[in-house]
């Protein structure tokens, strides 16, 4: 974190929560921070990234979607989660993702990625606002369980919203999508 009153806070709830050994806060930009640190990381580390915005550059020019690469050309565990609200954003994304991995050479049986998103997507934006339209998850290098488990829950997801209104009146059913997986459905 770069803002000096929130890395504090959180440097006092870890020593309250008495977790000092286990964890620790950086004041520095967390895309920076991140990429270099991924050099330190064994197979063992896993990294969750959650910015929404994984295409947005900081400073130095370098995105959450470049770190999440890294990570997994080192074979470091990771998952990479984003959002979007229409089908443009989707595949802009979904473009970027697979255009880095080709570019770094990360093989892609290494990786994994679904989605989940309304229904109604479309190029358009929506006539209501839900918080996001779709959101997805890209991983590499989970374990088979792993990923078994991130399936079924998207699959439950799906079934869960069958049907469901928004604001009791716009169609809100959710479709999951596993759209870059290499493992038998």
């Amino acid at each position: 974190d770069l803002d000096p009153a929130a890395v504090e806070s959180l440097q006092r709830y870890i020593e309250k929560a008495g977790k000092k050994e286990k964890a620790g806060v950086r004041a520095e930009d967390s895309i920076e921070g991140t990429f270099g640190m991924i050099d330190y990381l064994d197979s063992s580390a896993f990294i969750h990234f959650d910015p929404y915005l994984i295409l947005a550059p900081n400073d130095q020019g370098r995105t959450y979607l470049d770190c999440f690469i890294k990570a997994a050309q080192r074979g470091v565990r990771s998952v990479l989660w984003y959002g979007y609200m229409t089908r443009t954003e989707q595949k802009s994304i979904r473009s970027a993702i697979m255009q880095g991995l080709k570019a770094a050479r990360v093989k892609t049986e290494k990786v994994q990625s679904c989605e989940l998103h309304l229904s109604l997507l479309t190029d358009n934006p929506l006539p209501f606002n839900p918080g996001i339209a779709g959101c997805g998850l890209v991983v590499a290098n989970l374990r088979n369980s792993s990923l078994d488990a991130l399936y079924a829950l998207g699959k439950e997801t799906e079934a869960l919203y069958k049907g469901a209104l928004y604001e009791n009146r716009y169609e809100a059913s959710q479709v999951f999508s596993p759209w870059l997986w290499n493992r038998e459905e």
